[in-house]
């Protein structure tokens, strides 16, 4: 299966990718070195395919080969949070729907407490 983890170079994703390599996956990453500051181990065990972009604006290109996206990739650094993580985690939903991938989204207590939307 080819795989995109978007947020590939975050706390999860690199920790993440080598996991999905391990199991004989094809992983391609998309990452914006605007919003993270983690990097591929010492192992060098990163995508096999990575891509330099942002989560609002993938395009037909990034998600022509791919079965499945691992979203990931998010914002509490930047003055447009907000924008990154809702603009962001719904373009990458809606380009899944158009391209016909499966999507699994994971979140973080760290951006938002729960208590409110």
């Amino acid at each position: 299966m080819r795989v995109l983890v978007t947020g590939h170079n975050g706390y999860i994703g690199s920790v993440m990718v080598p996991v999905l390599k391990e199991a004989g996956h094809e992983v391609a990453g998309i990452d914006s070195f605007l919003y993270s500051e983690c990097t591929i181990g010492p192992d060098g065990a990163g995508p096999d395919d990575e891509r330099h972009g942002d989560v609002r604006d993938l395009t037909a290109e990034d998600l022509a080969d791919v079965d499945a996206i691992i979203h990931l990739a998010g914002s509490n650094r930047t003055p447009d949070m907000e924008n990154v993580i809702v603009g962001g985690t719904t373009h990458v939903a809606q380009a899944a729907v158009r391209w016909g991938a499966r999507l699994l989204h994971l979140s973080t207590d760290v951006v938002f407490d729960g208590s409110t939307g």
